[in-house]
């Protein structure tokens, strides 16, 4: 199979790829970033990154991509602290629907995991949740045979942006005390980013079956999958 991966310099993104590249029935792993990767990045003769600083010429960059694809994974995403609200709906929205877009109509993509949040929903009355729900509207609208909405929780893990919010420091603290315990329903189970991405990959490789499918994974399906 010939994977794309969008986001791979984030918390779940860097998962996917690793997972992604790990996994024998995975041919060819492509990311798709606005700039070089960081020497950190895993090295492997099934990678190829691609680097577009435009994003509205990810599209193109997409389209550019040698014969089909068979799964987009979409980790992308950036904060409301570090783009402004108008920014992060560039970001969350307009590019994840755009690659998703050019992957189904252009390169017969056949399944698409995204990665969005819990509470996801178009008619939320906060701005997050109301965002990630048009994504999935919008994403769901290109008829994938099988899309994957992931919907986690506090994410958990080492990020590499500082433009996190206060608020988001202070959930992931509250996030890392409650991780797996008795009490995680009380912010909506917890869950690491290695576990979003193992789950999302998994489920996002099953391409099997006659009948489009969606399946939405709430946080605690998770922790269940992950642990399985």
């Amino acid at each position: 199979m010939n994977v794309l991966v969008v986001g791979a310099s984030g918390l779940c993104g860097s998962f996917f790829l690793k997972y992604a590249l790990e996994s024998t029935k995975v041919a060819k792993v492509y990311t798709l970033t606005r700039s070089p990767s960081p020497p950190a990045a895993p090295q492997s003769e099934k990678l190829v990154a691609l680097v577009e600083p435009d994003g509205k010429l990810w599209g193109h960059a997409v389209r550019g991509i040698p014969g089909d694809l068979d799964v987009l994974l979409s980790a992308l995403g950036t904060t409301r602290a570090a783009a402004g609200a108008e920014g992060q709906y560039a970001v969350d929205h307009d590019l994840c629907v755009a690659v998703a877009r050019a992957a189904r109509n252009d390169k017969n993509c056949k399944s698409v995991a995204l990665v969005s949040s819990a509470g996801a929903h178009t008619d939320s009355r906060f701005f997050y949740t109301r965002m990630k729900g048009d994504t999935e509207r919008d994403i769901a609208a290109l008829a994938f045979p099988h899309a994957v909405f992931l919907r986690p929780g506090i994410l958990l893990g080492q990020r590499t942006t500082k433009h996190t919010g206060f608020g988001n420091v202070l959930a992931t603290k509250v996030g890392q005390w409650l991780y797996r315990s008795k009490c995680q329903s009380l912010i909506w189970y917890p869950v690491k980013g290695s576990e979003v991405a193992q789950v999302g990959l998994q489920l996002a490789l099953d391409t099997e079956g006659t009948k489009p499918r969606v399946d939405i994974v709430a946080s605690n399906e998770i922790l269940n999958l992950a642990k399985q």
